[in-house]
């Protein structure tokens, strides 16, 4: 929106300056003359691209700008064995992942397996952190508890487009799932999420 506006008022200072009118014109309304300066500047910008009609302006310099935007990301993939214990050990008790980097900034898995509150007593929560300032509605995410039988039927929760943060926004949380799972899930396919006692989390 700012280019386009930029764009139409420097077509509209030409109009104007070839006219020599020390009154300008911008979209109905008459443009005081402190603003005349700033669109002199505009058109002596010193910039060669071409966005500007030089042929019905000639001898004017002419610029435009260019930005593309990409994705940058990794996988990582936390492995708790042993998980029977870590649940016994009750709500609150977190397993952390090592750091990982993605984009410049380090992120790490936050696992509460027996649920990050008595309220979560009967989930697995499932934390996304990070140390650094970001803004979680720029980062596109998957997390996943593993199905390790080989048939692909993980649990997945991943965030969505021009959806905000899956929980309230915290410090450091990037995204949060108090009750990712319900216990009595992985239990029911134990030989599916929980083989060999081992919880996996990418």
């Amino acid at each position: 929106m700012t280019l386009a506006f930029i764009r139409d008022l420097r077509l509209t200072c030409c109009a104007a300056l070839a006219d020599h009118s020390a009154r300008m014109v911008v979209t109905g309304s008459v443009l005081r003359p402190q603003w005349q300066q700033f669109c002199c500047q505009i058109l002596q910008s010193p910039h060669k691209a071409s966005c500007c009609p030089t042929s019905r302006y000639p001898g004017l310099h002419t610029s435009s700008s260019y930005r593309q935007l990409t994705t940058v990301g990794c996988c990582h993939q936390y492995t708790i064995s042993g998980y029977a214990l870590a649940r016994s050990l009750g709500p609150g008790t977190r397993m952390c992942s090592d750091l990982f980097e993605a984009g410049g900034q380090q992120f790490r898995l936050e696992v509460y397996p027996a649920g990050v509150s008595a309220d979560a007593a009967r989930h697995v929560s499932v934390f996304l952190t990070t140390q650094a300032s970001v803004n979680p509605n720029h980062i596109i995410y998957e997390i996943a508890v593993l199905d390790q039988s080989g048939r692909n039927r993980h649990l997945v929760h991943a965030s969505k487009p021009q959806q905000g943060p899956c929980m309230m926004p915290l410090s450091g949380v990037v995204a949060g799932y108090p009750c990712f799972v319900r216990h009595a899930l992985l239990d029911k396919h134990a030989r599916r999420y929980l083989l060999n006692d081992c919880l996996v989390v990418r």
